[in-house]
Formats: C-alpha cells, structure tokens, sequence
C-alpha cells in the first residue's frame, strides 16, 4: 500500500489536476487541508469529499460538505477524520 498525501490545499490551480490524475488511476489520497482555503473554495473541498478522499485537518472539510450540501449521501460517505 502507498499513501498519497497532499498539503495545505485545496489550491486553485493544482488540486483540480491532482483530483483528475487520481480519478483516472482509480486510486484516493489523504488531504491535509488548510481552512482557510477550504473557506476560500468550498466546491474543492465538496470535490474531495465526493470523489472518495480523506480529509484532515480538524472538522472543517466535513463541516464544509454538510453546510454544502444536506444530501444523506455525501453525510453517510463521510468518515471520522
């Protein structure tokens, strides 16, 4: 097993790349997001958590998906951080 792990995002410019490479490897990756970047882009954030990644960095990526969307869905797929 490898753990991908990325830093201090979600970022503008290189988290959509990152989530498109790891979509079309079918693989997941850990992010350690900062939240004043999750404040700044929330749909990012939203992204990560509904392509199937892990969060960390406090509660704030899940806070963000559940003030984003109310959906039984996205709140069941998300796991204790």
């Amino acid at each position: 097993m490898i753990a991908l792990t990325f830093d201090d995002g979600p970022n503008p410019l290189y988290t959509p790349q990152t989530l498109d490479l790891l979509k079309q490897y079918k693989a997941k990756s850990i992010f350690f997001v900062n939240g004043n970047q999750v404040s700044k882009y929330p749909k990012l954030a939203r992204r990560q958590v509904q392509e199937g990644h892990k969060g960390e960095g406090g509660a704030v990526l899940k806070v963000v998906a559940l003030q984003i969307s109310k959906s039984v869905i996205i709140c069941s797929g998300l796991q204790q951080f």
